[in-house]
């Protein structure tokens, strides 16, 4: 079950009108508990209260004031999946500076860290936005933003909620993925169970979005196991057995979106498991983004050419992958190829990415693997290829 903290200044009588008609209307089908105080958020931190998302309604420019009342940090939502320690997950969670939301980016922020990463230093009080925040950071990934009329900042948000077609097409040109819900508390034309079924949905593919954080490790290791069996072409390839606690909807989830569907289908298949194949979801992705298109084919050379200009998708990794497994490969012959073309820097940095996500061996690896700023820009731009921000 979704779990929905709402975020309003009990001053809006507006917002606090709607929350109030809309946690009625969604009733059971989310968790929800609201917070219009830095104490309650405080309370909330103390005892270490998560949610998925935090919907904030009415001005935006009190949420962030909120945030720093409450000391920047306890604004939490659902802990992030990271690697194993000790064989239990530990839970991370991301963090956006507070001026980030109000404010431009520094000229001395990484421009290759996405929005919900960000931790951005303002130079100082005349830098600072308008709503004079510190340095410090909160805690917030999946943020909706209903304005109810106020003005909408640069905000980091996943979506933004417009109350008819005319505020949609103003708040459109500010962000990408802007929703029409309409407010039965101010038009007839709606009602509290319909706006209550469009937010659900709105909701919903909120948390379908941006699966690969959410995945567990024992996913991810899950995914990366199917992919060296289906790249291999046996189930010997597998060097541990399949974890027994693998989310396998969302693995198949993300593998559609990367365009590796049909080689964890296969890899399923050779490790004799049995699953049933997921459904589209409904989800929020960049603008730009589309599903990676085969290569299948092509040479090393050109596989990576296209890595250097769009980036490491799963789909290009395995295709790398498969390439290098190959009987006849002349790796002699490559290495001279790469340095014409000047792609063994390339290479050399994707080798720790292609370990990581295809479990490719030493044996199959033309040159000695890399880990430098070059490798961290690639896992980087692979680890957020499906962030919506």
């Amino acid at each position: 079950m979704i779990s929905i903290l709402h975020v309003y200044d009990d001053n809006d009588s507006m917002a606090a009108r709607y929350v109030a008609m809309l946690t009625a209307a969604l009733g059971d089908s989310v968790q929800s508990e609201q917070a219009s105080t830095a104490t309650q958020l405080k309370e909330m931190a103390s005892r270490q209260r998560a949610f998925d998302i935090v919907h904030v309604h009415g001005n935006p420019a009190f949420f962030c004031k909120l945030i720093e009342k409450a000391d920047y940090n306890t604004m939490m939502c659902r802990p992030q999946r990271t690697q194993k320690t000790q064989n239990n997950s530990v839970n991370s969670v991301f963090s956006v500076d507070i001026s980030s939301l109000f404010g431009k980016r520094s000229e001395k922020a990484d421009h290759n860290v996405p929005l919900d990463l960000w931790s951005l230093a303002t130079k100082g009080t005349q830098e600072r936005s308008s709503f004079n925040v510190h340095r410090s950071t909160f805690h917030v990934q999946r943020l909706i933003i209903t304005p109810h009329g106020h003005p909408l900042p640069r905000v980091p948000a996943y979506a933004v909620v417009a109350r008819s077609p005319m505020e949609h097409d103003s708040l459109a040109k500010q962000h990408p993925h802007v929703e029409t819900v309409r407010n039965p508390i101010i038009t007839r034309t709606t009602t509290a169970a319909t706006c209550a079924a469009q937010m659900m949905r709105i909701y919903q593919r909120v948390a379908n979005s941006f699966l690969l954080p959410l995945l567990y490790p024992s996913s991810q290791q899950a995914l990366a196991t199917l992919l060296c069996v289906a790249i291999g072409g046996d189930a010997r390839w597998a060097t541990q057995p399949l974890p027994t606690d693998a989310d396998y909807h969302q693995l198949q989830a993300y593998a559609r979106l990367e365009g590796v569907l049909p080689m964890v289908r296969k890899g399923l298949r050779l490790m004799a498991v049995e699953v049933p194949e997921p459904e589209e979801l409904d989800c929020y992705l960049p603008a730009e983004y589309k599903v990676p298109q085969s290569m299948q084919g092509s040479d090393i050379p050109s596989l990576l050419a296209d890595i250097k200009t769009a980036g490491p998708s799963l789909l290009r990794l395995c295709e790398v992958a498969q390439a290098l497994h190959y009987d006849n490969l002349d790796e002699a012959r490559l290495l001279q190829q790469l340095d014409e073309h000047q792609l063994r820097p390339l290479m050399a940095s994707l080798l720790p990415l292609l370990s990581q996500q295809v479990l490719l061996t030493d044996g199959f690896m033309p040159c000695q693997p890399v880990d430098d700023r070059l490798s961290h820009q690639l896992t980087q731009q692979f680890a957020t290829r499906q962030c919506p921000l």
